[in-house]
């Protein structure tokens, strides 16, 4: 699962940085913040899970029950130490 992330977010993230160039250019307010910034791309992602994916996936998991809640809460839980501990690392690199 990691592997497909991987292979996805990069393409994701130049598609916005590709439209936030754009909205420059032709002189338009910017739809969506974007950066490089590997701090600030961990705490996004870490923050689009924690309070979008995560609420909306525990309320699901309710509604429809089933065994594989927790299997997937655990997984998203996973996500959101990983890009913690990404934003750890970049933090301390920055720090020189």
């Amino acid at each position: 699962m990691y592997n497909l992330f991987f292979f996805w977010q990069p393409q994701h993230a130049v598609e916005f940085i590709q439209q936030d160039i754009k909205e420059t250019d032709l002189g338009l307010p910017h739809r969506c913040p974007t950066t490089r910034e590997p701090v600030a791309v961990a705490k996004s992602q870490a923050g689009f899970i924690r309070f979008l994916v995560m609420p909306t996936w525990t309320r699901l998991c309710v509604y429809v029950g089933g065994k594989y809640g927790p299997f997937w809460t655990a997984r998203l839980k996973a996500q959101i130490a990983y890009w913690n501990e990404s934003r750890r690392l970049a933090e301390f690199r920055g720090s020189g």
